[in-house]
């Protein structure tokens, strides 16, 4: 692959040489795809909508960058090759905000129970909660792509709804309305508290060993 350790080297890509080296290469791909004779290797890529190998070459580098940045393994420096980090900054300055992924953390010592029931027990209303505090949470999407969570708990009178912008997902809102509900139950020590959400996805990633995602990591250690 022409892009191998692209972020290692992409700074090559501005010399003169190499990019007619990097041009040569798209045109013999390009001359093979399209069985042209004589066309300039750009007409070629407006044909068959291929990227210029220069600027794919960046883009491979500032995903990279991107991806070690969430992982906490990126160094931030600002010459040689580290420059890519402040080109990509430039160009799309929402990566500068702070990511939900992180390097997999395991929770296994957990102080509640996930349970799931099946779909013919909601249906034959055989779902019975005989807890003290119940409360009800949800996340949702709503138009022009901005997302909330909502928290209900009768026992409490608390009703809150809290705006998540447009880049939260519906899943993050999901489980942040759990956090939302346990922050406000932080002081009910010896009270048995069910929790209700209508996510399995959110259920089944707090009831898992494995997170990858921050805001998991940090509701599964609030419920503990």
């Amino acid at each position: 692959m022409i892009s191998y350790a692209a972020v290692v080297w992409w700074t090559r890509v501005d010399y003169s040489t190499v990019d007619k080296q990097l041009e040569h290469v798209q045109k013999i791909a390009c001359l093979y795809i399209t069985g042209a004779i004589s066309t300039p290797t750009s007409v070629l890529e407006v044909i068959t909508g291929l990227t210029p190998l220069a600027i794919f070459l960046k883009q491979e580098a500032m995903t990279a960058c991107f991806r070690l940045r969430m992982i906490k393994q990126w160094k931030h420096i600002t010459f040689g090759h580290a420059r890519i980090n402040r080109e990509l900054e430039e160009i799309a300055p929402e990566t500068c905000s702070r990511s939900d992924s992180i390097i997999a953390q395991y929770v296994f010592d957990k102080s509640y129970e996930v349970s799931i029931p099946d779909r013919t027990d909601w249906i034959a209303n055989n779902v019975v909660l005989n807890d003290e505090v119940v409360c009800f949470t949800d996340g949702s999407q709503l138009e022009h792509s901005r997302t909330g969570a909502s928290v209900f708990i009768e026992s409490h009178n608390i009703k809150q709804v809290v705006p998540l912008g447009h880049y939260a997902t519906v899943f993050q809102a999901e489980v942040y309305a759990i956090h939302i509900c346990v922050s406000y139950l932080c002081d009910e020590v010896n009270a048995s508290i069910a929790i209700c959400s209508d996510s399995q996805a959110a259920l089944k990633a707090l009831a898992a060993a494995k997170s990858t995602s921050q805001l998991v990591l940090e509701t599964m250690k609030a419920l503990t």
